[in-house]
């Protein structure tokens, strides 16, 4: 999705300098060479940037957690590249209690807000074993996140009764939480079996786009208008960046052979898929027909269900999850899953200044991954990519979708939005 300026602004067009886009490419950049610093002067200042977060506690070695989901990081540490608003932040650690539970705080552009935690060293307590079919979902206790997946053991948890919870998004748990009794020293266990619930279709809008490219602007912001009136539960939208008009594009030069190869029949842009249907320029210019496409698509009962998950685990993330089947199709299908990057600033020439979709990486390859799914039957997926230099972790998110290998219809789609 994106987010897009009142005005249009072509780069290197400002001020005295717009008789450079008269020229082709190459020779603007000779000429801004011999031309520099004025060259890329639009005579304005520049947009404010992203914010960040730093979190500190005393004693440090906290994992840190934005609005519930766990960062990878520890204290003390700084989240940067944070879009403005208000985020809440949390700590966790083993015998520790956090004071306060949790800190709502407020980002502004280019500023880094503070959220500062005291922990107090626990006395009194005892174990819980906590395990869950399939594993890696989030623990509460009481509530609160206790920083750890499943399976885990909560070593210190405050001697008394407690309410043990266990969390994935898209899953149902059974039972849906559990009393326990801890006493001193002692141990106790909490099972727990986790089942998909049956989805509603989400639309993929895969589009192909330039930050040069002036007729992309306008259906850009009708899926940007879509996405809010919308929300993530009825589609979600990713993009690739192709080298024309411009090869400077950044997010293309970021990842330029598979967006080569996902757009190798590409000859024009921009070009705009719901669920693998190419719409015509009259249909994504409009955004109420644009709209009207989108509900339509995510009006049919998918085939399958597709649970996307995402964890930082070192310099890599991770996504991971489940594909459930619950209708025949033509045969084997395709699972692709993308990760991308929200909230992204930049000051592009066809007049977007927010970039809310891009693609860092396709997995496990740019044709995604074939698989054999019975009806009934399920089929998980983990795949890891290391973490590009400038990605702003907190803004990653994954996007799964299935789709049929001989007409590219797209049967559902997962995300982590």
């Amino acid at each position: 999705m994106t987010v897009v300026r009142t005005t249009s602004q072509h780069a290197g067009g400002g001020g005295s300098l717009g008789w450079l886009s008269l020229f082709p490419p190459l020779a603007q950049l000779a000429l801004c060479a011999l031309l520099a610093p004025g060259c890329n002067d639009k005579g304005t200042e520049p947009e404010p940037g992203p914010g960040s977060i730093a979190v500190t506690s005393t004693p440090t070695g906290a994992a840190i957690f934005l609005n519930g989901s766990p960062t990878g990081a520890v204290t003390d540490a700084t989240l940067s590249g944070l879009a403005p608003g208000s985020y809440a932040v949390a700590v966790a650690k083993d015998c520790n209690a956090p004071d306060p539970t949790s800190r709502d705080v407020t980002v502004s552009a280019d500023q880094t807000a503070q959220a500062a935690f005291t922990l107090a060293a626990l006395t009194n307590t005892g174990a819980v074993d906590v395990s869950s079919t399939p594993a890696e979902a989030e623990i509460l206790v009481d509530g609160a996140p206790a920083g750890k997946t499943t399976p885990a053991t909560l070593p210190c948890v405050a001697a008394g009764s407690h309410v043990i919870r266990v969390e994935i998004d898209g899953y149902a748990a059974a039972p849906e939480s559990l009393f326990v009794n801890v006493a001193v020293g002692g141990s106790v266990d909490a099972a727990f079996d986790l089942s998909i619930i049956a989805q509603s279709r989400i639309v993929l809008v895969d589009h192909f786009s330039n930050t040069s490219c002036d007729p992309c602007r306008v259906p850009e912001e009708n899926l940007e208008t879509a996405r809010s009136a919308l929300g993530s539960d009825v589609f979600v939208s990713i993009a690739s960046h192709l080298n024309f008009p411009s090869a400077a594009d950044p997010f293309y030069l970021a990842n330029a052979q598979q967006f080569l190869e996902r757009g190798a029949s590409i000859l024009y842009m921009p070009v705009i898929l719901a669920d693998g249907d190419s719409l015509a320029a009259p249909e994504y210019n409009d955004y109420t027909t644009l709209r009207a496409k989108i509900e339509a698509s995510a009006a049919v009962a998918p085939p399958y269900d597709v649970i996307v998950r995402t964890k930082v685990v070192g310099d890599s993330l991770i996504a991971f999850g489940t594909v459930r089947k619950r209708a025949a199709t033509a045969g084997d299908d395709v699972l692709t899953v993308a990760v991308i990057e929200t909230a992204i600033d930049y000051d592009a020439a066809n007049g977007i200044s927010q970039f809310d979709d891009i693609v860092r990486r396709f997995l496990p390859a740019t044709a995604g991954e074939a698989i054999s799914v019975a009806v009934g039957a399920e089929h998980d997926f983990r795949y890891a990519v290391r973490i590009g230099s400038g990605w702003a972790v907190p803004n990653l998110e994954a996007v799964a979708w299935v789709r049929s290998p001989s007409t590219g219809a797209v049967y559902q789609t997962g995300s982590s939005l």
